[in-house]
Parts: C-alpha cells; sequence; structure tokens
C-alpha cells in the first residue's frame, strides 16, 4: 500500500524546488511557520485542511500532492494541455478514448485498463459497445485507428436516416474519377488554388471528364471559385474545401467490404 505521507513529503520538496520557492514563501502563502514546511518535507503530514492552499501555492492539484497522476485523476485537460508535448497530444488523446471505451463496457468499478498494444500477430482490436442510450465503438489498427462515440437512434433522430439527398452522393461516389479526384485533392495541400487543367494533366482525364467531375465537386460544395485575370484572359481557379468526414466515411466503408 502506497505512504501517502512520505509521497506528499517528498512532492512538497520537488514542487518547491521547481519552483524555486524557499520554505518561508510557502509557509507565508499558507499561514504556517517554516519550521512546519520544514516537517512536512521530512515526512510530517500537513492537516488536511491545508492542502488545497499548498496545492495552489504550486499552481498544481491535491491529486499531484498525493502523486496521482492528471489521468487518474480524470482531469483531462491537465493531461493534455499540461502533460502532453503538442506532438503527442493526438496519440494522448486517443490513449484517453480508449480507456473512455472500456469504462463504458465495464459494468463496475475496476482497475484502470491497460491500453491496447499491437504486435506482429494482433494488427487490429476492435471494441464494440451498444447501450440504448447509444453506441461507441473503437478500433486500435495499424493503419487508420479511430474513435466513434454516438446517440441514441430514437425517433426524434430519425432524420440521421432521412435518404432523400444521399442516393445522389452515393451515385457520384460510384464514379471512379469523382473518387480519385477527391482523393488526389485530399492529399494535396488544401490551399492550393489549381486549373482543371491541372486534374487533366495529374489524373489523365479528358477535359469533358474534367469538367464533368468538377460540376459534381461544386454541387457538393466541396469547390470553391475564383476568377483570376492573366494577360488579359480570365481563368478560372479552385480551391478545395473537402472535409475531413470523406476519410472517416471511406475508413468506415472499408469495414463494409
Amino acid at each position: 500500500m502506497m505512504n501517502h505521507t512520505n509521497t506528499i513529503s517528498q512532492n512538497i520538496a520537488k514542487l518547491r524546488h521547481e519552483k524555486q520557492a524557499k520554505q518561508e514563501e510557502l509557509a507565508n502563502y499558507v499561514g504556517v511557520s517554516a519550521q512546519a514546511v520544514s516537517k512536512w518535507e521530512n515526512g510530517g503530514m500537513p492537516d488536511a485542511e491545508l492542502l488545497p492552499k499548498i496545492a495552489d501555492f504550486f499552481g498544481s492539484s491535491i491529486d499531484t500532492l498525493f502523486g496521482r497522476k492528471p489521468m487518474e485523476s480524470g482531469d483531462l485537460w491537465k493531461t493534455l494541455v499540461e502533460s502532453t508535448s503538442q506532438d503527442q497530444k493526438l496519440d494522448r488523446a486517443f490513449e484517453i478514448c480508449e480507456k473512455l471505451v472500456q469504462a463504458i463496457d465495464s459494468g463496475e468499478a475496476a482497475n484502470e485498463p491497460e491500453l491496447i498494444k499491437l504486435d506482429d500477430d494482433l494488427t487490429s482490436q476492435v471494441i464494440i459497445i451498444r447501450r440504448n442510450c447509444g453506441f461507441a465503438k473503437i478500433a486500435i489498427t495499424k493503419d487508420i485507428p479511430y474513435f466513434l462515440l454516438l446517440p441514441d437512434f430514437s425517433e426524434k433522430k430519425a432524420e440521421l436516416f432521412d435518404l432523400s439527398s444521399l442516393p445522389d452522393l452515393f451515385s457520384d461516389l460510384g464514379d471512379a474519377r469523382f473518387f480519385e479526384t477527391i482523393v488526389y485533392l485530399m492529399r494535396r495541400e488544401s490551399n492550393k488554388a489549381f486549373s482543371s487543367n491541372l486534374i487533366t494533366k495529374k489524373l489523365g482525364f479528358s477535359q469533358d471528364e474534367t469538367h464533368a467531375v468538377i460540376e459534381k465537386l461544386r454541387r457538393y460544395c466541396l469547390l470553391s471559385t475564383t476568377t483570376v485575370e492573366i494577360d488579359e484572359e480570365e481563368i478560372t481557379m479552385y480551391k478545395a474545401e473537402l472535409p475531413q468526414s470523406f476519410c472517416a466515411m471511406v475508413r468506415f466503408a472499408r469495414e463494409l467490404l
């Protein structure tokens, strides 16, 4: 069993040194003597009512004084903002989502679950939870992992399955040229304008095929249009306005194949 007294003593000393503060400064802030602070750092236990004030002095939490990690205390904001480097935030967020789904699936209080680690023998792992209140799913894969949380599909949410505008979209997505163009534009820098000639040249379409694809993209507001004048000639330029939900749709569609 963890010795909380020793942990708090060590953490108070550690946090004070990191803050480069003297024992007298902490003592004055909390309203005790410097001897009391010295006693805390050498194995003594502060009175419980002083813990919030001590935590405030260090700009931390009471959980931190006890040596608990932000994830254990449930402070997700602190976990992602204060405890994670910028290039690791997405991976850390995904770990939180994984534990969230495992928590939803658990029927009773339990130890914090272990994260799933993939190896050569385990290339994917999927957790699916269906409840009356909704649906949760997380896919840990070596290609494109994802997390999904949806509310229940009650009558009041029946508009989700309103098919009046979907058949045309699915039909157009079945057009290989339309689909290929979307994939190409998704891989290209979105802020770079282009003319229809780029599609014709890069994808090997005829001008008529390119024109048809562009009209479909404009129909779904996936392209913004502007006109520029070069050598007294007006040229129509486009910018892709493709939502990231397209990647999600392709990821889910693969599961149906």
